[in-house]
């Protein structure tokens, strides 16, 4: 009987020594807000660093559950455009808990509006104008007496003359009224 006895007790404190070191699960749970409008945050970032790192997001309504171990955690919160929080916490139970992040403000640069346009695409030459210098008919050969500035520039690439006794010409399948000619 005595041997019974001690038998049973023994493994009663055996048995309570066991359950004593099973770590005891908690269930946290709550919601991610905006320190100052209290709007809920969905995709914000939590992690609870211990001896074993877990990390949970927020869905789009806000909300985060996670199951832990009963301990003491370093908690980090984080999010794009919040500043990124960090305390240590205690979890002994179940228990809802909501975070709250505070908004990251960020002055943009001085924006410059000009009201006047700048003017470079009239500075540089238009497309299908040519100019010729004076200094070029001089170097150009003379047909039959004298220099003649329409017969000159029917020597330039697609450019065709109108005809015998006309004198205007086409330029690149244009008609002859097409031209404009400025001295």
């Amino acid at each position: 009987m005595c041997k019974r006895l001690l038998l049973a007790v023994s493994l009663l404190i055996f048995h309570t020594t066991l359950i004593s070191q099973v770590p005891v699960t908690c269930l946290l749970k709550g919601q991610v807000k905006d320190a100052t409008t209290k709007s809920l945050l969905g995709g914000a970032t939590i992690s609870f660093q211990k001896k074993i790192d877990r990390t949970v997001t927020s869905n789009s309504m806000g909300n985060y559950f996670l199951v832990l171990p009963a301990g003491e955690y370093q908690v980090v919160l984080s999010m794009m455009g919040y500043q990124t929080d960090s305390f240590l916490l205690s979890i002994n139970h179940n228990q809802k808990l909501d975070f709250y992040l505070k908004s990251k403000n960020k002055e943009l640069d001085t924006v410059v509006v000009a009201t006047q346009r700048r003017l470079d695409n009239l500075k540089r030459d238009l497309i299908g104008v040519q100019k010729i210098a004076v200094s070029e008919f001089k170097n150009l050969p003379v047909l039959f007496g004298e220099k003649d500035i329409f017969k000159s520039i029917q020597l330039l690439p697609g450019i065709k003359s109108a005809g015998e006794g006309n004198s205007g010409f086409y330029v690149r399948g244009g008609s002859s009224d097409q031209n404009l000619i400025l001295l």
